[in-house]
């Protein structure tokens, strides 16, 4: 098994991450070489400019060109931005091994990042075809449902973690993203069922916590929703995402102020997601401030909110902003 990164959860508002880093996994090789630890432990650390250089050390060596090239492109790529280098080195990763399904799930996760959702989905499943093992086989089941509902193509999505629930039915994540489409769907009674019986299972879990409130904002059931959120921040005060989501049903209930302090709080915690500016703009547009609703609707947007979740930032920008 080689190091990849397994997009377990899909981010809407309410989950925390695209796609597990490139060092979630250890397979045996990795494991067992300790040049290949050292260079882990280099990137794990921040130390990312050292991390770079003992890859392309290992690179050298013709049995490690191929991991070692995709693990510097995971760095490049995660850490630092530089899009043009890591989708150079994965393209030389798979040169160097075309059979190894990690190159291109790991491209594909880079793909999707970028919003390039189609040629994500083509990696993903070149990645399904050259891999057998059951673990892999849900990861990336998962991480091409995570395309699908990045482009809200929920039938599709469904139908991937379809397929991964199959294999291994008690993963959490494909548990949550399953009822988070059937939601999407219309299916309501189904993805509530699926998360009370998460729930039961796991009662101090923020994950499902945190979903079954988003569940109950869909409702416009709000007092139910802040309760849910409420129960997930007191497991993990600082889960970024159950901030927002609380602020936003706290605001839908009619507590302007309550939800401002919420959702600049999720904000500090993490500053890139765009869908908490979003909410600020809503907030600042519910207490009649329209140049920091705007200021807030234009960070939005700079963060990627449109090829990420749709137009609607766009047409309150474009109605109330020029």
């Amino acid at each position: 098994m080689h190091t990849d990164r397994l997009g377990r959860v899909f981010v809407l508002m309410v989950l925390s991450g695209t796609a597990i880093n490139a060092l979630a996994q250890q397979d045996s090789l990795l494991y067992r070489d300790p040049a290949f630890q050292k260079a882990i432990q280099l990137d794990k650390a921040g130390k990312h400019g050292a991390a770079q250089k003992a890859y392309d050390q290992l690179a050298q060596d013709s049995a490690r060109r191929s991991t070692a090239l995709r693990l510097k492109a995971n760095c490049l790529f995660d850490h630092e931005g530089r899009v043009v280098e890591a989708l150079a080195a994965f393209d030389l990763a798979i040169s160097s091994d075309p059979n190894d399904a990690a190159n291109y799930n790991d491209r594909g996760v880079a793909y999707q990042t970028m919003g390039m959702t189609s040629k994500a989905i083509t990696d993903m499943r070149r990645a399904l075809v050259l891999t057998e093992d059951t673990d892999r086989l849900v990861a990336y089941r998962c991480n091409i449902a995570s395309a699908h509902m990045q482009g809200r193509q929920w039938k599709e999505a469904l139908v991937e973690l379809d397929s991964a629930m199959a294999l291994d039915s008690t993963d959490l994540g494909v548990q949550v993203n399953r009822s988070l489409s059937l939601d999407e769907l219309g299916r309501y009674d189904e993805g509530l069922s699926i998360l009370l019986h998460a729930n039961a299972q796991h009662p101090k879990d923020p994950l499902v916590l945190n979903n079954i409130g988003y569940h109950y904002t869909r409702l416009n059931e709000h007092a139910a929703s802040v309760t849910w959120y409420e129960q997930a921040l007191e497991i993990q005060p600082k889960n970024a995402s159950a901030m927002n989501n609380l602020g936003y049903a706290e605001l839908r209930a009619g507590d302007a102020n309550s939800a401002l302090k919420h959702i600049q709080r999720s904000i500090e915690l993490n500053p890139t997601n765009s869908y908490a500016f979003r909410n600020l703009g809503h907030v600042w547009k519910e207490k009649g401030d329209m140049e920091k609703a705007c200021e807030a609707y234009k960070k939005a947007l700079d963060l990627g909110f449109t090829s990420r979740y749709g137009p609607e930032v766009k047409q309150h920008y474009k109605t109330y902003c020029q």
